[in-house]
This record gives C-alpha cells, structure tokens and sequence, in this order.
C-alpha cells in the first residue's frame, strides 16, 4: 500500500497559487473534511484498497480528484448536419411577397409614377388568386424539415418571407393539386396550407410523407 505521510501537505506546484493544497483519496478511501491534514505518523486503514501506482495524494485544484475517481471526461459529438434527400426548382406561394422593382428597371416596365400600371394589375390578379405571389427558387426536403430558398432574380425585385424552413414534425398532410403546366404540393402547416410548384409533384410529395413518418416515429 502506497504510504502518506502525517503531517503538513506538501507546498503547491503551481505557479503562483498559494493555497494548501487539497488532499485527494484513492478510490475506496473515506472523503476527508474540508481541510483535513493527516497528523503526524497517521497511515491509512489497511482495510482500505491500495491506492492505484502512482496516485497523486496531493492536488492543487479540487475538481482533480473527483475526475480520477469518476472516469474521463464524456465528449458529446457534434450534431450532425441534416441529410438532404431531395432537392428541386420550384415555385413557392409567398402570401406577404411585395414587388420591389429597382427605380430602372420600373422605367423600362413602364411603372413608375403612374396610378396603376400593367405590372401592379398583374400582381393584384395574382393576389386574388392565389392569396399571395409565386417566388422562384428551390425546394429542399432534408431528414428534418422542408426548406425554400428564393433565387436571386426573385430576390432582386421582391420583398418579404421569400425563404421557408418547416419543420417535418409540424407538417400535418401533404396533398398533390392540379395545376395549368406543373402540379403543385400543398403541405397543410396548421391553420396554413403552403404551396410549391414543381415539375416531378407526385414523387416530391411521397418522399416528404416519407419523411414526415420517419420523422414523428
């Protein structure tokens, strides 16, 4: 058994620190209280287990002793990143969208100072329509959500939420509508039903019921 000696603690080994420093039992040992020196001559228990080679007895800092006895430290690995598992060109109906045309490019459409003009029409058509505006970009389906992100034509002229990002969880039903030349995918999100037009609508819709189930399992 490794022998400690009564009396005093051997001085700190850091630099600098000046306080006494804490001794540190082997496993199997008795916590001593707060401050605890051994008198002159003590020796351990012999019933106590050997401490293990080369046990520190002495340690500057408290926190020492209890990671000896507790194991290593567990390292939590980083979250890994989502897994895409389809991605396609699409239109998204964006409800709160507003046209935001540079000052040139609304004189060579001809709508600038002018009561209404053809663009702001079209728009109002749209509007009632659709309850809002289709904004181009892509649509990403990962292992965790359904995400949108608007082109940069789209974002040069348009204004508002033209970026999505769902979470699968959250999606109550996914339904395929018809549409004029591409069909579209409605995802019922709440009170909300959020609409992408896409070619492909029918296996863009399966692999997100797909991953909806994985997803709530």
């Amino acid at each position: 058994m490794d022998d400690v000696d009564g009396g005093a603690p051997p001085p700190s080994t850091k630099p600098g620190l000046t306080a006494v420093p804490r001794f540190n039992p082997p496993p199997g040992w008795p916590s001593p209280p707060p401050g605890w020196q051994p008198p002159a001559g003590w020796r351990p228990d012999p019933s106590w287990p050997p401490a293990p080679p080369g046990w520190v007895f002495w340690d500057d800092d408290a926190s020492v002793g209890a990671a000896r006895v507790a194991g290593p430290p567990v390292v939590t690995p980083p979250t890994a990143e989502p897994t895409v598992l389809l991605r396609k060109v699409a239109n998204l109906l964006v409800e709160d969208a507003q046209l935001d045309l540079p000052p040139a490019l609304g004189v060579a459409l001809d709508v600038v100072d002018v009561d209404t003009t053809p663009a702001e029409v079209v728009i109002d058509v749209f509007r009632a329509a659709y309850g809002g505006l289709w904004v181009g970009g892509t649509l990403i389906v990962t292992d965790r959500t359904v995400d949108f992100r608007a082109n940069g034509m789209n974002r040069a002229v348009q204004s508002g939420t033209l970026d999505l990002s769902v979470q699968l969880r959250h999606v109550a039903a996914v339904e395929v509508l018809p549409g004029v030349v591409t069909r579209i995918v409605a995802m019922r999100v709440g009170g909300r039903v959020v609409k992408a037009r896409t070619y492909g609508a029918d296996r863009v819709a399966e692999t997100l019921r797909q991953a909806i189930a994985r997803a709530r399992s």
